[in-house]
């Protein structure tokens, strides 16, 4: 049998390097994947028992308007709850609808 060069054998392992490398950057994408799957899940159903209780209390509701009005400061974020546009973002458009901080949809968050 022939002996290998240092440059075959130099080759064969870059070439394992590199499907190593491929193999653990799979592994890393499908873990950040679920975390931000599960990230996500969390975010949904912490609101949907937000959206609940606010639903079943006026001071709950109350509560998580306050929030929302001091924490969206995005028009557009703004906007999907029926919050006026803040006063410290100047020259955007006014809101569709009235101009109070209700919760769109009535008394529904």
């Amino acid at each position: 049998m022939a002996k290998r060069t240092d440059d075959e054998i130099l080759a064969d392992l870059t070439a394992k390097q590199r499907e190593i490398e491929t193999r653990i950057n799979a592994v890393k994408a499908r873990s950040k994947e679920r975390a931000r799957k599960e990230e996500t899940r969390r975010k949904v159903l912490v609101g949907a028992v937000i959206l609940a209780e606010a639903e079943r209390s006026e001071a709950a509701k109350q509560r998580l308007q306050a929030l929302l009005d001091k924490h969206l400061v995005r028009p557009i974020d703004r906007e999907v709850f029926g919050l006026p546009p803040r006063p410290d973002q100047p020259g955007q458009a006014a809101v569709s609808g009235d101009s109070t901080t209700r919760l769109e949809g009535g008394d529904r968050p």
